[in-house]
């Protein structure tokens, strides 16, 4: 009678045992560099997404803003290279007749706005494009007060419009982490005296943005705007 032989089981060795390690170690490692890399990648490309959104929604509001308007007044170009005490340079401004909203054909107080870069720091409150125009809480007198052209053609517009009663404290931010400003007339020249052009401005924002990492960047945003209105014969482009 004969007997099955038994399988005898052998246990790994230490070289085995040891070669095993180093493999599954190299094979970890490469795991975790390519995880790693992808990782790095999407924040990089979220950074950048979040940086260029912030910058194109400043853009896009401030241009709105300016396509919907009849009439621009006073224009203060600003600097992209700074502006204020330490630029130098006034802060970029623009008086506009937002529309004829009871189609008078005549200019209202509360037809008036002001668009206007505030140069001051962002920890200060600054930094940003600021949109003024007359509160709902405006008496109605006041509102309703025909202002005409010269209001907004007046170089010292917007300090005389701000201090009308709440319009300061009524400011909205059109674009934040806004530090330089620039706007400008379009190749048309802003409409001219030629009554027949619908005017166009260019402008520009310095805006900075803050990255995951820690980074602070600057980008230029660009924009271009034609007013709904041809001109109005006045030149009045600033």
């Amino acid at each position: 009678m004969t007997h099955p032989r038994s399988r005898r089981h052998h246990a790994l060795t230490l070289v085995e045992l040891t070669i095993g390690l180093v493999v599954l170690t190299i094979i970890l490692g490469a795991v975790a560099g390519v995880t790693l890399a992808v990782s790095s990648g999407w924040r990089q490309s979220d950074d950048a997404m979040s940086e260029m959104l912030a910058g194109q929604r400043g853009v896009t509001a401030v241009a709105q803003v300016l396509r919907t308007a009849k009439m621009v007044g006073t224009v203060r170009p600003g600097s992209l290279a700074g502006t204020g005490a330490a630029g130098g340079e006034p802060a970029a401004a623009m008086m506009i007749w937002k529309g004829d909203a009871n189609g008078d054909g005549r200019i209202q107080l509360a037809e008036v706005a002001l668009i206007e870069h505030d140069p001051s720091p962002a920890d200060a409150g600054g930094g940003a494009i600021r949109y003024y125009q007359a509160p709902a809480s405006m008496p109605p007198a006041d509102a309703a007060a025909e202002v005409g052209p010269g209001y907004l053609t007046d170089p010292s517009a917007p300090e005389t419009f701000k201090a009308e009663p709440g319009v300061a404290a009524a400011a909205t931010v059109l674009a934040a982490h806004v530090t330089a400003a620039q706007f400008a007339p379009g190749a048309d020249g802003g409409g001219g005296a030629d009554p027949s052009v619908r005017p166009t401005f260019d402008f520009a924002l310095k805006v900075q943005q803050k990255a995951r990492s820690g980074d602070v960047r600057e980008k230029l945003r660009y924009g271009t705007a034609g007013l709904r209105s041809p001109g109005d014969g006045t030149g009045n482009n600033g």
